[in-house]
């Protein structure tokens, strides 16, 4: 039933209460004491619904803000240019897909994506025995959508961050020195400029001796 009904009701009560000040006389005195619970029940209701109306429009507004924001943010990344430039002399970067090493919206490493890291920490170890390997995680623009997703991660960064995280943890376990091992979360601060695809990604950095 609508806030405007409500107060109908309730505007009915009042004229109804007022008659029977007057002494109209037409209703016995049990009648008059139901009638007046009823207009206090439609009081009690009509001041409820004007408390969720109102916790309602701040919702409404602090979604549109939210969504005007994500929208500023993801329009601004879309007008820049690429963040990702040329690997410097001597640097090795290895590249490997979100999709390979995740499942949508989640830090936990698949299978396939465990696989995929046991072949290259073991051409790490063999290649670049000592030296030291920034693992860097990397989102697309796209607000994180899901509530189970937003409660856990919060932003793409941390998501970025815990994914890293994982991969790195992954590598120290299958013999790569820790005191070697850095790891940073992006975010969509470094977009490839090729697509959302293409941006959700971590990239294993060996750095120069």
């Amino acid at each position: 039933m609508t806030k405007k009904i409500f107060r109908l009701m309730f505007l009915a009560g009042l004229l109804v209460l007022s008659s029977l000040s007057a002494g109209c006389g037409m209703f016995s005195g049990k009648e008059v004491n139901a009638l007046k619970l009823e207009n206090a029940n439609l009081q009690g209701r009509l001041e409820s619904t004007d408390r969720e109306l109102e916790r309602a429009d701040q919702d409404i507004r602090s979604l549109e803000s939210d969504l005007a924001q994500a929208k500023a943010d993801y329009d601004e990344l879309k007008a820049s240019k690429p963040a990702v430039g040329p690997v410097p002399p001597g640097v090795t970067k290895i590249t490997v897909s979100d999709s390979v090493l995740f499942r949508f919206a989640e830090a936990d490493l698949t299978s396939a994506g465990k696989r995929e890291l046991d072949s290259i920490a073991a051409d790490i170890k063999r290649r670049y025995h000592g030296q030291r390997i920034s693992v860097e995680g990397h989102t697309d623009s796209v607000p994180l959508g899901k509530p189970a997703t937003v409660k856990r991660y919060g932003r793409n960064v941390w998501l970025s961050a815990h994914r890293a995280w994982a991969v790195a943890d992954y590598l120290i376990g299958r013999g790569i020195s820790e005191n070697l091992v850095s790891v940073v979360g992006r975010g969509s601060s470094k977009p490839t400029g090729l697509g959302a695809d293409r941006d959700r990604r971590v990239e294993i950095i060996v750095l120069s001796r």
